[in-house]
């Protein structure tokens, strides 16, 4: 069964400006999303685009549990989610893959949650300590460029095979005949000239020039600073965490960190099985714009590790049950969706959206405050009041209001009562006025309050009294809890 046509298919891509009027309207207070990620005391290592994470990391959405299973660094996925103010396009996404604990047949029930965070290649560095760690500390000590799809053809002096892309340019630069060099499917050529280039095509294929006599700037010159970026900036307000980063910090770089937001919406997307039988499978995914930021040569370091090539993001089999997913569709004259290309890695198809359109406004929400950390967890104190915003009818009690006397007194402007006058006062008046009455010292007026007239006042004030009474009892308990 393939996904129905009235709802959200395959990854949404974002068309137009997002504007605030927008951003107001799917505006959701209670963010239904919770994020535990243990603790590490080891940088985790990169194996090809993916981010090895052993360690146990959760999420729970709407009461059910995921599982972290995969950790991508691939090509930009999520295009178009640009906030009111934001002027940066993102250069790679980093995607964090959940998939449920259990088996799911029902499109109801997510198969999966994904977290896509885009990367960021210009300004101060920022929720970037996660990243950073993984950068090869061992990184050429001399300048070079690196040219994606090009080639230095001969002027070969030596060459060796299963090389990376970081060990071809080290070795030419710790190598003073080296010139340039050409880094192809593993292999990598040392030059001992500059030949000419040729524009390959080919993203295989990586070359570049290396200058002996200028140092490279992302190299530490102080024993034991960080890595690897030793002027990189960060922002004066953040709190750096202690210990070793873990993915905790691309949500929180500092407790009550705030700046996380996030547009999510819900998708559906299609498996095809060996009998070649459609299936259909939700997703909740989850897009934080305001992202990761390295610096340019930080990311530049990030991506010759990864030999220059952004892969597209693959959904994990797990998720997807270990079928091939629907890359691309045609429509019969029916309408019905005829399969085009499969993808046995899990690559799935992107739909277009406006920004301007009801689609828009009604499938997707917007999420001021970044995801829910354990109660436990420092970070989390922001959420602190906002864990239970709703009371059960059990937790209501009444409570006797002392303070019926005090309603006038306005110094501290706590208390507001029409007219400005207490009960005191009000009492004492009628009273004095009622003396008067029977001393034959004034007739009844019709501007003069009646008995039943100041009753009724009277039970208005006890009322708002009570009511307020309630409000502060209720205060009270919610700043206990926080």
């Amino acid at each position: 069964m393939y996904c129905p046509s009235d709802v959200n298919t395959g990854f949404i891509k974002l068309v137009g400006p997002i504007l605030q009027h927008d951003l107001n309207t799917i505006t959701v207070k209670s963010y239904p999303l919770s994020i535990s990620f243990s603790p590490r005391t080891t940088p985790p290592s990169l194996i090809g685009n993916r981010i090895d994470e052993s360690t146990e990391n959760t999420c729970t959405y709407r009461g059910q549990r995921f599982s972290l299973v995969d950790v991508q660094i691939c090509a930009p996925l999520s295009k178009g989610y640009i906030l009111p103010g934001q002027r940066l396009e993102a250069v790679a996404e980093l995607v964090l893959s959940f998939s449920s604990n259990k088996s799911v047949d029902d499109l109801s029930v997510l198969s999966g949650i994904l977290m896509c965070v885009p990367i960021y290649d210009s300004g101060a560095p920022r929720h970037a300590d996660y990243l950073s760690q993984i950068i090869d500390p061992n990184i050429p000590s001399c300048s070079y460029t690196h040219l994606v799809g090009s080639d230095y053809s001969g002027g070969d002096y030596n060459n060796f095979s299963n090389s990376t892309l970081t060990s071809c340019i080290k070795a030419c630069c710790d190598d003073i005949n080296c010139l340039a060099y050409t880094y192809s499917n593993g292999t990598c050529y040392l030059k001992n000239s500059i030949p000419n280039l040729i524009k390959t095509g080919d993203t295989t294929t990586v070359a570049g020039t290396v200058n002996h006599n200028v140092p490279n700037k992302n190299i530490c010159p102080m024993p034991n600073c960080p890595k690897p970026n030793c002027n990189g900036k960060h922002n004066k307000d953040e709190k750096k965490k202690s210990g070793v980063p873990n993915l905790e910090t691309i949500f929180y770089a500092f407790d009550d960190d705030s700046t996380q937001t996030s547009l999510a919406y819900k998708t559906c997307f299609e498996t095809i099985d060996s009998n070649n039988t459609p299936s259909s499978r939700s997703l909740y995914v989850v897009v934080f714009p305001n992202g990761i930021t390295l610096t340019q040569s930080g990311f530049q370091q990030l991506l010759i590790q990864l030999n220059s090539n952004l892969p597209t993001y693959t959904i994990p089999p797990s998720i997807r049950g270990g079928d091939s997913t629907l890359r691309s569709f045609s429509f019969d004259d029916n309408g019905n969706k005829i399969p085009t290309i499969i993808s046995q890695d899990g690559i799935i198809y992107s739909t277009p959206i406006s920004s301007c359109t009801d689609d828009f406004r009604h499938r997707f929400e917007f999420f001021s405050l970044p995801p829910r950390l354990p109660i436990s967890s420092s970070s989390s104190s922001k959420w602190n009041t906002e864990q239970c915003p709703y009371y059960k009818t059990s937790q209501y009690k009444c409570m006797p209001f002392n303070q019926m006397t005090d309603l006038g007194n306005l110094k501290d402007g706590t208390y507001v009562i029409p007219g400005n006058k207490t009960l005191d006062t009000i009492l004492m008046e009628r009273d004095q006025t009622q003396q008067k009455q029977n001393m034959g010292d004034i007739e009844v007026s019709k501007d003069t309050l009646s008995t039943e007239q100041i009753e009724a006042y009277i039970g208005i004030i006890l009322g708002s009294g009570i009511a307020l009474g309630a409000l502060i009892w209720m205060g009270t308990l919610i700043s206990k809890k926080a």
